[in-house]
């Protein structure tokens, strides 16, 4: 018989499961593959129906004897895949305070995501802003945010709408591993449109980046 000590929360999309202590008896499977078997059930009757992906080897590569018959495991849910997540900022800007929008999906098992956001100013004060210094403002508060170092940028154009891509290096943290984030800005009228991917750095795949940078497709005047 399996008995949950405790069962963790879950925060939409891609989130570290933590420790879950699993008390174990003796008998069938190995206690790792039971452990595994149970958390997947767990989650399943946690996440009520949704759809999820769990990787069992990741996990059974990490589980760990915590005490006498329990196991602790840990490793990352994914669900609700297909499904961009959504989070909401506000923050004080130059030409004042803005309500940011980012909309996330996740891959690869949460180890690359891509998102899209936007944020909109006051158009009084957009017209008389320099459009290059609030690019070069949004660039450097992008590479704050993830305490990474600048490494690549350029100037671009969509839509005839001015821009900045850029290319950020972000050092490992904890178990987190080294990553690049790949960034295009723009500024359409008043609205401005940030395209970012972010990618372990030993499998960047460049033909992807390149694909979800481009998609942005502006097509009001």
């Amino acid at each position: 018989m399996l008995s949950k000590r405790f069962i963790p929360r879950f925060i939409p999309r891609v989130v570290p499961i933590g420790v879950l202590a699993l008390a174990l008896g003796a008998c069938g499977q190995s206690n790792e593959k039971r452990a595994v078997a149970a958390c997947e059930k767990a989650i399943a009757a946690k996440l009520a129906g949704k759809g999820f992906d769990l990787d069992q080897k990741d996990m059974l590569a990490k589980a760990k004897a915590d005490g006498d018959n329990v196991i602790a495991l840990s490793s990352s849910v994914v669900f609700d895949k297909s499904l961009p997540s959504e989070s909401k900022q506000t923050f004080d800007t130059e030409i004042g305070k803005v309500d940011a929008y980012m909309y996330i999906l996740s891959a690869d098992g949460g180890k690359v995501a891509y998102l899209l956001g936007f944020n909109d100013y006051d158009k009084a004060k957009v017209k008389k802003a320099d459009k290059q210094k609030m690019l070069e403002g949004a660039k450097n508060g992008a590479v704050t945010n993830v305490g990474g170092k600048l490494i690549g940028e350029k100037k671009v154009e969509v839509a005839g709408y001015p821009g900045l891509e850029i290319e950020v290096e972000v050092p490992a943290k904890g178990p987190q591993p080294a990553s690049k984030v790949f960034a295009r800005i723009v500024i359409a009228n008043n609205r401005l449109f940030q395209t970012l991917v972010v990618m372990p750095t030993a499998t960047v795949k460049g033909l992807d980046v390149r694909k979800f940078l481009d998609s942005l497709k502006i097509t009001y005047k």
